[in-house]
This record gives C-alpha cells, sequence and structure tokens, in this order.
C-alpha cells in the first residue's frame, strides 16, 4: 500500500504563487464645518440650535484640481481591486497578475505625482484666491505645508509567511506548534474568503449577461457554471491564484 503523500500547506502554496497587496491614498479635506454660519442658519429657518450643518470649501475655486488628483488616485485603486480579490483586508494579487499591475501603476504615479506638483507650485495664489472666495465663512484656508504634506499615493507588498517556519522565543515546542496551526487555520480562512469573494465577482457579470436571455428562474449556481466562470474569466485573479495552488499541493 503506498503511503499518503502529505499535503501542502496551503500558505506555502500561496507564497509561492500571490503576494499580499494594499493601496494607500490621502488627500487634502476641503470641507468644514462652519459653526457661526450653522447657527445662523438654524435661526434663519427658525429651527432649533443645532438641527442645521453649514460646511464651506476651505479652498474655493481649487476644488477641481483637488478632484483631478483624487480621480487618478481612484482610478488606481479600481485597477488594483479588478485584478485582486479581497484578503483579510488587504488584497491578494496573482503574482502572474504582477506585470500588468505594474504596467497601470507606473503611467497613473507618474500623473498623479505631476498633478500634485503643479497644485502645489500654484498652491500660494490659490491660498490668497481661497481667502477672497471663502467670504464671510468662518473656516481656514490651508497653509502651503499642510498642502505639501496632504497627498499621497503608493502600495505596499507583503509575502505571504509559510506558518511551518514560524518560531516564538521561549516559547515551547507544544505552544510553538499551536501557533503554526492557528497562523495556518487563519491563512486558509482567508484565502476562502477571497476565493467566494471572487467567485461572486464572475458570477454577477454573468447573471446579468444570462438574464437578458433568460429567466432568472432558469440560473441555477451549480458546479458547472462556476467551472464555466473560471474559464470564460482567464483574467480573474483568483482563478489563477487557484489553478497554482491545485496544481502545486498535488
Amino acid at each position: 500500500m503506498n503511503a499518503a503523500v502529505p499535503q501542502q500547506r496551503i500558505s506555502a502554496v500561496l507564497a509561492q504563487v500571490a503576494t499580499v497587496i494594499s493601496l494607500s491614498s490621502s488627500s487634502l479635506g476641503l470641507m468644514r464645518l462652519d459653526k457661526r454660519a450653522s447657527v445662523r442658519s438654524d435661526a434663519a429657518h427658525n429651527a432649533k440650535q443645532g438641527t442645521g450643518k453649514t460646511s464651506a470649501s476651505r479652498m474655493a475655486g481649487a476644488e477641481d484640481r483637488v478632484k483631478q488628483i483624487n480621480e487618478v488616485a481612484a482610478e488606481a485603486r479600481a485597477i488594483l481591486n479588478g485584478i485582486t480579490t479581497e484578503y483579510d483586508g488587504d488584497r491578494l494579487l496573482a503574482n502572474s497578475l504582477m506585470h500588468q499591475w505594474l504596467a497601470s501603476w507606473r503611467p497613473l504615479k507618474t500623473k498623479y505625482q505631476a498633478l500634485v506638483a503643479a497644485f502645489v507650485a500654484d498652491a500660494p495664489a490659490l491660498i490668497a484666491e481661497a481667502e477672497l472666495n471663502k467670504g464671510g465663512y468662518d473656516v481656514e484656508t490651508p497653509t502651503l505645508e499642510e498642502i505639501e504634506k496632504a497627498f499621497n499615493l503608493d502600495f505596499v507588498m507583503k509575502q505571504i509567511p509559510d506558518s511551518s517556519t514560524y518560531a516564538g522565543a521561549g516559547m515551547t515546542a507544544e505552544i510553538n506548534a499551536e501557533m503554526q496551526r492557528r497562523f495556518e487555520a487563519a491563512t486558509a480562512a482567508a484565502y476562502q474568503n477571497a476565493t467566494k469573494d471572487a467567485l461572486q465577482r464572475v458570477a454577477e457579470p454573468l447573471d446579468k449577461l444570462a438574464a437578458g436571455s433568460m429567466s432568472a428562474s432558469r440560473i441555477k449556481p451549480t458546479a458547472s457554471r462556476t467551472r464555466a466562470a473560471c474559464s470564460a474569466t482567464r483574467s480573474s485573479a483568483m482563478c489563477r491564484i487557484s489553478a497554482r495552488c491545485s496544481a502545486r499541493s498535488t
């Protein structure tokens, strides 16, 4: 009788085929609550004090410039979300899609930096203009230093750790083994949730397409339909990761 082949840990397999990635961005906050204007508004409307909240722009006249910068950040996030799947609060990116992400990222980052640099260069004039445009609203315009530090767009990548390599200092072998088991279970749960997220995202557009040619009552979530979804969407990040995980674990 052949001895059973030990199954490879999911954390070890994932570490070989995928990377955890997260995108971060920050921007200049434009709207601020004007307490005095809120009080006056409540009085003008014969309303109880505190009923209304009046906000005003801190950089009146520059909103479109900030919007353009934010749109680039939003585009980068949309692209990343489109080729990754949710993974424990971050995103799971198949290594085979890394080139695609970097090819999209570089021009967006360059455009983002150019827009920010132009905005910072024009900031002194924009601040002066905002002081005039805000009229009697009681909100402070941003300082040049605040504007210089406000914008950021970047991403970080983290390797998925192999739970079997964990070794806590000062721990007994029994406790260390339990920690490895818990880390492996957490990785497996995150992977399962990532798979569900990917399959749901693949199934939704297929449902919409199918609804145009047949009634919804005839569409059933079968295993064959799930396989067809992956076959029809080879660009699906989770399909690629799952295929590689299956190949490496056998």
